[in-house]
Formats: C-alpha cells, structure tokens, sequence
C-alpha cells in the first residue's frame, strides 16, 4: 500500500468517526467520474460505514452522465463533461436520486495522461450538495494533480474528493450545534 491509498483510508476512516462521534443523522452518496470509484471503494474498507454511505454513481462518460443521472447534454456541450458546472449537476442529481442521503459529493476532472501542450493540466472540479440544512446548498471546489502516473493522479483525486466531503461534514455538524 503506497502513500496515496494510505491517505485516503484515513480520509474515509475519519468520515466514518467524525458522523459516528457527532452522532449525526447524516448519509451520503457520491458521484465520481474521473476517479472510477477510488474514494467509494475506500470508504467500503472501513467497518461500519454502510450506516452512513448509500453509495456511489460511477459516470465516466458523457452518456452515461445525460442517460443514468439525466445531466442536460446542451450542459455538457457548453461547459464540457469535465467542469465545475456539470460536476455541481451530478452532485445535484446523484442527491435526488438518493432519498436517504442528506449530502452528495461528485469529481470529475482532466487526468491527462501525459503533461503536454495539448492536453489540460491535469485538474479536477468538486460539488458537495446538502439536501437538509442551513448551509449554502451547495460548495464547489477545484484542484490541480500533481501526481505523475493515472493512478496516482486518480487516487489524489480521490482524496481531495474525501477531504471535501469531510470538511462538509464538519461544516454540517456545526451548523447543527
């Protein structure tokens, strides 16, 4: 196990900690498209997490945004499946779609296999949703990879995604005190 899938274990381990120790009454679901699940298959590895994770929307393609969460394509054309805007509408439709959860994150980004002219920096766009609270509806968020190798670049990706969900869950659980 490297460093990365180190991190993000921890991550998911203290997602899991801070809703049990704060005892709240949050569930989440997650919308990824850029990581391929990374950030849901480490939140699976923590014991006792199906109290509080529905789940995990995996929408690599463009199709399967607009014919599995409904994503207008017009949106996708305008903006480009790998934006702030569409990656706020998964985290918006990934919630609507999942009546339990009461927050919903979503990812989606340029890997860039290589750093080239032409291809993007390798870059990642974030959305948190909250279906029940007085905090802003939603927070967006970006980030530059810095990591060298897809796999690495997927598993930080990952993990920016997992710090933002955590900092929502704090920001929940403070709102709520």
């Amino acid at each position: 196990m490297d460093a990365g899938d180190e991190k993000l274990l921890v991550l998911a381990q203290s997602i899991h900690d801070r809703i049990d120790q704060a005892r709240l009454d949050t569930k989440f679901v997650l919308c990824e498209s850029c990581t391929g699940g990374r950030a849901a298959a480490a939140l699976v590895a923590v014991p006792g997490i199906s109290q509080y994770f529905c789940g995990s929307h995996v929408v690599y393609r463009s199709a399967s945004k607009i014919q599995w969460l409904e994503i207008p394509s017009d949106l996708i054309r305008e903006h480009s499946a790998e934006s702030a805007e569409v990656t706020l509408a998964l985290a918006k439709a990934a919630l609507e779609r999942t009546p339990e959860a009461s927050i919903s994150a979503a990812i989606t980004g340029h890997l860039s296999a290589e750093k080239s002219r032409r291809t993007p920096q390798p870059h990642v766009f974030m959305a948190v949703a909250h279906r029940h609270s007085d905090l802003a509806s939603h927070t967006a968020a970006s980030a530059e990879l810095l990591k060298s190798t897809r796999i690495d670049r997927q598993t930080e990706a990952a993990s920016h995604l997992l710090s933002l969900l955590l900092a929502a869950i704090e920001n929940e659980q403070l709102d709520r005190k």
